[in-house]
């Protein structure tokens, strides 16, 4: 009898082209069973192995998923279903911050990522809170552009792009956390 077991993998950071350059590699090296799935630059990477018994099948698994993790280091942000919205709102619960977006067109496709996931009231303010009561308004504080920012000019990925003045906040993929983007410079 064949047992097979799967694990899934969850990265954000990397291009598709530098993701499919490592599963290359780790399939030459003879990782038997290699599935990738993209969705919005979030990717899904499945392991699955098979072996005479399930111990031995869980062991080369485990073997294949951590030589996974050692090529992607920190994009490697969660194992199994969850989603990059349900890892970053687990990290938020978990030190007990507060999300806020400065301009509405950012606090709309935040709330849409967001408001489904159980618990999210309780680290995105969906605008109820901060802004329709003064005090709680003038608390709230635009940091100046980051190091990153400062390359560009000052101008942010927002700007760029041209969505306009204010704050942009985006998972910056190779510091994990995150990463005001520019105060409408």
């Amino acid at each position: 009898m064949v047992n097979t077991q799967l694990k899934i993998l969850r990265v954000f950071g990397p291009t598709g082209a530098e993701v499919s350059s490592v599963l290359r590699g780790i399939r030459d090296d003879g990782c038997p069973g290699l599935r990738l799935l993209e969705r919005d630059g979030e990717f899904a990477i499945c392991v699955q192995v098979s072996a005479p018994n399930r111990a031995m099948a869980e062991q080369y698994c485990d073997k294949w998923a951590a030589r996974l993790r050692a090529k992607f280091g920190d994009d490697v942000f969660a194992e199994g279903e969850t989603s990059l919205a349900q890892a970053t709102l687990d990290a938020l619960l978990e030190k007990r911050k507060l999300l806020v977006a400065v301009d509405e067109p950012t606090g709309r496709l935040l709330g849409s990522l967001l408001q489904p996931l159980p618990h999210s009231e309780a680290v995105f303010d969906f605008g109820t809170e901060s802004y329709a009561d003064p005090q709680k308004s003038r608390r709230i504080t635009v940091p100046e552009p980051r190091r990153h920012c400062a390359g560009r000019g000052g101008a942010c990925a927002g700007r760029a792009a041209g969505h306009g003045r204010g704050l942009r906040c985006r998972l910056h993929a190779r510091q994990r956390r995150a990463v005001p983007l520019c105060a409408g410079v």
